[in-house]
């Protein structure tokens, strides 16, 4: 779906600028065909507008006169197999990205851009091929991902500043010791790497504050990986995780965690001691109770519980006055405790696509809600007080049966159009007959 509306938006932002919806060897092209297509027929059509934008780039940027005043310099999708010559006179670049060409080898060269802080090299085809670099000094931000590495090639050891290096969607199954070398490192990428984590030792990468391994075909964590204790992001989306370790109460520097689509069964205890916890994901996974413990985090303020197998919310959750946004969608919720009318600040609540019968009386009393969706339950009425929660900008009804007789529901429509605030309502049967057509 991404891709399809990715699409489409091209070939709208095409239709403005050429007064068509867009040309195939002189034929438009409809929603109707994008959407009759198969999905690698749309990868290959938005390849194809890739490629066709990258190279209009490429003739755009060997026109450009005035190269010292260029910072940031994009040639992706360019069809390059190797760095142009024109690219090493912009003097003061700061930013090249190259990705997605067939790029084989780097030059000694590209130490000519002694101002570069950000280089994308990835998707190309750098694995075991020729690369020649001398020390670059200040090259901060450098990308690697989608190039069948296995080793991190030694000439790239040289980025002595490097702060955020990504390795995804290659060959690693472990984290290259010589990234150990960069002693500035922050962030690393190592996303959709088939990694094994037994027997690694990671005290060599304990300066790393923000850590991604999504997709990485992870069963379990090991012990050793605590060691990271400067940590304060970690995304592990993806893997096949059942159990959050006790350990990792030893991580607590942690801001941001996320097991998003795991298989996590429960909450830990020792998740729960992790005081600087700003976000928790952990959408999709198994999860069926929230313990009474979590008011222990007196930091967090976004918590994403939905798609999971959760029955009820406990009191102590309306204790954590610092939440802002709380996702509980996709569960099997009948009714919220009275305590959570306490989150004074909270902004976002989703409760859609539970088991509500009634109106939860504590959603009424959340004056600094923003937004509320609460489809795709069974309410049969929406309350007057849903006016005084003054602060709502949108709101999403849809999938419930409401009355939408009488005048209440009227009032409720007119003021909320009035206010202007964004109504997602049921369908009416006659629209569900369209729609089912």
């Amino acid at each position: 779906m991404r891709t399809l509306c990715l699409i489409l938006f091209l070939l709208l932002s095409e239709s403005i600028n050429n007064g068509s919806l867009a040309q195939k060897k002189g034929n438009t092209i409809t929603r109707e065909e994008i959407n009759r297509m198969s999905p690698a027929q749309r990868d290959s059509l938005y390849l194809r507008r890739r490629l066709d934008k990258g190279k209009l780039r490429l003739q755009n940027a060997k026109k450009i006169t005035n190269k010292n005043s260029v910072t940031t310099l994009d040639l992706s999708y360019a069809s390059l197999k190797e760095i142009p010559d024109f690219v090493y006179e912009f003097k003061n670049l700061k930013t090249l990205n190259l990705s997605n060409n067939q790029i084989i080898k780097i030059p000694r060269k590209l130490n000519k851009l002694k101002k570069l802080k950000h280089l994308d090299l990835s998707a190309n085809k750098l694995a075991n091929q020729k690369i020649i670099i001398r020390r670059m000094r200040r090259v901060s931000s450098l990308s690697l991902e989608e190039n069948n590495l296995s080793l991190l090639p030694k000439p790239f050891r040289k980025f002595r500043r490097l702060q955020t290096l990504n390795l995804s969607n290659n060959k690693f199954i472990q984290i290259p010791t010589n990234v150990a070398r960069f002693k500035k490192l922050k962030s690393l990428y190592l996303n959709k790497n088939c990694l094994v984590l037994d027997g690694q030792s990671f005290k060599k990468f304990k300066p790393i504050k923000k850590l991604q391994m999504k997709e990485c075909d992870l069963n379990y964590i090991t012990d050793n990986f605590w060691q990271l204790t400067n940590l304060e992001d970690l995304q592990l989306n993806g893997n096949q995780i059942k159990i959050i370790p006790k350990g990792i109460s030893q991580l607590t520097n942690l801001r941001s965690i996320s097991f998003y689509e795991n298989k996590v069964q429960e909450i830990p205890l020792e998740l729960l001691q992790l005081k600087k916890l700003k976000i928790i994901d952990l959408y999709f996974n198994k999860i069926r109770n929230i313990p009474t413990e979590i008011s222990q985090l007196d930091s967090l303020e976004v918590l994403y519980l939905s798609f999971n197998d959760i029955f009820e919310v406990p009191e102590t959750l309306g204790e954590i006055n610092s939440l802002k946004e709380l996702y509980l969608h996709h569960n099997h919720l009948r009714e919220l405790p009275e305590q959570l009318q306490n989150l004074n600040n909270l902004k976002i609540l989703h409760l859609n696509d539970n088991l509500l019968d009634d109106w939860p009386p504590v959603v009424l009393k959340l004056d600094k809600l923003e937004e509320l969706s609460i489809s795709h339950n069974n309410l049969q009425d929406i309350p007057d007080d849903v006016l005084d929660i003054k602060n709502l900008k949108s709101i999403y009804l849809n999938g419930n049966p409401l009355y939408e007789e009488g005048e209440d529901y009227k009032n409720i429509k007119d003021v909320f159009e009035e206010r202007g605030v964004n109504v997602l309502w049921p369908a009416k049967e006659e629209d569900q007959e369209d729609l089912a057509q």
